[in-house]
């Protein structure tokens, strides 16, 4: 985003002296106003309500620290900055007791300014992120219980840094999605089955029969909350501190009670994973995220269980790079953007090895590195499709469900990479020949314009990267060069037919430059543009 900054000083040199130092474009800041007293600047800030200050603290008419009063009196919010010649500890302490932002002394170190309007500018971020949570949150208070409920569960399942303010106290959280908790304990639980019935993400049979299990195991025991997702149940259960071993008791029955079922739908995988007992609600989010880790744990602890985080927390780590080298990633984004599928396959034979050494160490590395190398390989193809990156991750989730152990999962990877990009070879080759029939047709007819290879691509819903590859295969010349050659053949057809001017016809063929196109026509052609017109014309 960008900034807007006022500079209050009563010397002009110093304003000056200010422009030059301050990196202006790269931070993103635009100087709106600069003001040579205190009243005039004042009168600015009502009038422009810029995000930043920078002000000089003695100033004619009223001076800075009068100036930053009356602008906290007006209720704008606007960051300052106070610069000041004067090394005096009563001015020092006025702006700080007004909450400035820094108190910077003359003369001006470029350095300093520039790291004080840095710290600024991530200020105005933070404030302006708060604020759109709030806002956010508060539309959730206006929705019914079925919807509030819904986003409590998007906010809770959420891996990424998205302000979850609202978890952390039991009261915010009630009022905003009309929750019912208490202090006390929480725990969240993630059950996961091979019943394919849950990849809909709606009610089932076998999830009401679930429903019923919780009703019958902790309705009268426990507050607790549970949602069906894509990839399975997860609960929150929030109890007193002395409930803690009833809450593991349930869990095992719980257990138990769906393993049951199996008598209606034939065998099946069952892992429940269970997080450690947390104190506030405010660790909501990372209890999930430890029974997503624990459900992990079924590749280290042989599943099909109920699986504490408790049990895999202190198991070894290793890192991403232990397994997969730069290099190693570097040929495996080439070799999947290209389809080379024998290539792929080498480099999984290699991961497979490295990854044999780490079977026993801790499930959250292993979930972490598949899931970077999920996004790693499948947003190439996918092209900024969200739905149809969700889609495949949840399809590749329940393709991995029966894995066993670190090496079977890698291995079922590569199996659903191979089988996905088959299906892209597939596709591509039944169109083969026609994408570059249609790129030559679009450059027929807008050859005038500004045509980029990116903007044909998505046209034709290939990556830019594939699309340049089968043109020059099927055309063998660039992309740019084709461009070039179509525009220039119809400059020579106006510069024969037409006395429009060397400037026009640069312009109709897509150059706005003439004296780019004119060279550029002597270095193809041969001739520059007015000595072909002479030789050919006649």
């Amino acid at each position: 985003m960008g900034y807007r900054i006022l500079i209050a000083d009563d010397e002009v040199k110093i304003i000056q002296l200010i422009q030059e130092l301050g990196h202006w474009e790269a931070l993103g800041i635009d100087i709106v106003a600069v003001c040579n007293d205190g009243e005039e600047a004042y009168q600015r800030i009502l009038e422009l309500k810029p995000d930043i200050v920078l002000t000089d603290i003695k100033m004619p008419v009223i001076d800075g620290i009068e100036m930053i009063k009356r602008t906290k009196e007006a209720g704008i919010h606007t960051h300052f900055i106070v610069i000041s010649g004067f090394r005096h500890f009563e001015y020092a302490r006025s702006a700080i007791s007004l909450g400035v932002v820094d108190y910077l002394l003359k003369p001006l170190d470029e350095e300093q300014l520039n790291k004080t309007l840095s710290k600024t500018c991530q200020l105005i971020d933070a404030r302006n992120r708060e604020t759109d949570t709030q806002i956010r949150l508060e539309k959730y208070i206006e929705m019914d219980k079925a919807e509030a409920m819904e986003k409590f569960w998007e906010m809770l399942v959420d891996e990424s840094d998205k302000d979850s303010s609202a978890l952390n106290s039991p009261g915010e959280c009630n009022r905003i999605f009309k929750t019912g908790f208490r202090e006390g304990c929480f725990r969240c639980v993630y059950v996961a089955t091979t019943i394919d019935s849950l990849l809909s993400g709606k009610e089932s049979l076998f999830s009401e029969k679930v429903y019923e299990s919780f009703e019958t195991i902790f309705g009268d025991k426990f507050i607790y909350y549970a949602c069906v997702r894509q990839k399975g149940i997860i609960l929150v259960i929030n109890y007193d501190k002395t409930q803690n071993d009833l809450v593991k008791q349930s869990i095992s029955a719980l257990y138990y009670n769906i393993k049951n079922l199996t008598e209606i739908y034939g065998n099946f995988i069952l892992n429940i994973g269970v997080s450690l007992a947390k104190n506030a609600l405010g660790e909501l989010k990372t209890a999930m995220q430890e029974a997503f880790i624990a459900e992990w744990g079924r590749l280290v602890l042989l599943g099909d269980k109920v699986l504490e985080y408790d049990s895999i927390r202190h198991l070894p780590h290793f890192s991403l790079r232990d397994i997969l080298t730069t290099q190693m990633e570097l040929d495996l984004c080439s070799y999947v953007r290209y389809l080379q599928l024998e290539q792929i396959g080498q480099v999984f034979s290699e991961i497979s090895r490295a990854a044999a050494v780490y079977e026993n160490y801790y499930p959250g590395d292993m979930r972490y590195f598949i899931q970077y190398l999920f996004k790693l390989l499948f947003v190439m193809h996918v092209e900024g499709d969200e739905k149809a990156l969700e889609d495949l991750q949840l399809a590749f989730d329940f393709y991995c469900k029966p894995a066993k152990n670190f090496q079977q999962i890698i291995k079922s990877f590569y199996m659903f990479l191979d089988d996905y990009l088959k299906g892209v070879l597939k596709k591509l080759q039944e169109k083969k020949g026609k994408p570059v029939e249609d790129a030559k047709k679009y450059i027929e007819e807008h050859y005038g314009e500004n045509i980029s290879q990116e903007n044909i691509a998505r046209m034709l819903q290939l990556s830019p990267t594939y699309f340049c590859k089968i043109f020059k295969a099927e055309m063998n010349i660039g992309f740019s060069e084709y461009i070039i050659q179509v525009r220039l053949e119809k400059a020579k057809e106006l510069l024969l037919s037409t006395h429009y001017s060397i400037k026009e016809i640069a312009y109709k063929v897509g150059y706005t430059d003439d004296k780019y196109f004119s060279k550029l026509f002597k270095k193809q052609i041969g001739i520059k543009p007015t000595e072909f017109r002479k030789l050919y014309a006649d």
